[in-house]
């Protein structure tokens, strides 16, 4: 069993260092959590556990289950959650009135692999890593693994990397000029 804990940095300007206190464990018990996703309003973290399939947030309360192995979080500039949603290849919305939308899950065609993690930037575009599962019975139907930008307005998708061996971890830097990967299984 895996222990959520949860390591807060600040950001740093020019010339500070960086400091941080000591670890707080939120909560334990959990198979393999990922996802960690502050809600403001809330005052409060929710994130997933992907092996049992469901979503929780920092006070134990489970929020959704199944998930469809929901792994990455983040917010839209409209406030809405969405998500990585691995068990079923896409990348979803939770609408204010409950549903939840599919914004996308396939290319040309072919449904995407598992999708991992996400990041909204300023004008709404969605980057999100699509690695292959590491179950040797998968077979992808795109032939690779990816970084996508998907424009949610428009469903327009693009792949963006095709050759990295596991996209996984992904960030924008705060001038929103670089996208950051973590190629977990590259050489």
């Amino acid at each position: 069993m895996f222990a959520l804990t949860l390591v807060l940095v600040g950001v740093l300007s020019a010339g500070e260092s960086l400091t941080s206190g000591p670890l707080e464990e939120v909560a334990d018990g959990y198979e393999f959590t990922e996802g960690p996703l502050w809600l403001a309003a809330d005052e409060k973290w929710i994130f997933s556990d992907v092996v049992a399939d469901t979503v929780y947030d920092s006070n134990g309360e489970r929020h959704l289950k199944p998930s469809g192995n929901i792994n990455g979080l983040a917010i839209d500039n409209d406030g809405r959650i969405v998500a990585c949603q691995s068990g079923t290849h896409s990348i979803v919305r939770f609408e204010r009135n409950g549903q939840v939308s599919v914004l996308a899950s396939e290319l040309d065609g072919k449904a995407l692999n598992s999708t991992n993690d996400l990041v909204v930037r300023s004008d709404g575009v969605i980057f999100f890593t699509d690695p292959k599962p590491l179950r040797r019975d998968f077979e992808s139907s795109l032939g690779y693994a990816g970084v996508f930008a998907l424009w949610p307005e428009t469903g327009e998708l693009k792949a963006i990397a095709t050759d990295l061996k596991y996209p996984n971890g992904i960030a924008l830097s705060p001038d929103e000029k670089t996208l950051y990967v973590s190629d977990t299984n590259g050489s």
